[in-house]
């Protein structure tokens, strides 16, 4: 519980845009017309605002608190050499296409219990441009 607290405390902090949440309460995941349209270059603003404090996206780049996001749209879950990813990352059958990337930017722990991560993007079309974006970086 502390570090839940201690999270949303940081997030609360450096993320104007993203938000903890407790169960049941997140944006809905987009549709995947949605997905299609969404906005790549609107999408890297929403990730510099939202996801940047803990991700890079760039190849090679040095990961953060989060690992680096560069081709993780279409691999699979816990693949990035070197993170140490929670124990429900690593025993979880996920590959991040766009309709688990959409539901686990929505609400994490809902896609994978147990997730270290601990908030969610409140506006679905910000989900949708942040998929765009992510899958730019292949």
């Amino acid at each position: 519980m502390r570090s839940v607290l201690l999270g949303v405390a940081f997030l609360s902090a450096c993320c104007a845009t993203a938000s903890a949440h407790g169960p049941g309460s997140h944006a809905t995941p987009p549709t995947q017309e949605a997905i299609a349209a969404g906005d790549a270059a609107r999408g890297g603003i929403a990730f510099e605002k939202v996801c940047s404090a803990c991700h890079t996206i760039e190849k090679g780049a040095r990961r953060r608190v989060g690992p680096n996001l560069f081709a993780v749209a279409g691999a699979r879950i816990a693949q990035k050499e070197g993170y140490p990813y929670s124990e429900a990352f690593r025993k979880a059958d996920i590959t991040w296409d766009d309709e688990t990337l959409g539901e686990f930017l929505a609400a994490p722990a809902e896609v994978v219990p147990g997730t270290k991560m601990d908030w969610s993007v409140k506006e679905t079309q910000q989900i949708a441009d942040i998929i765009a974006y992510l899958k730019s970086y292949r």
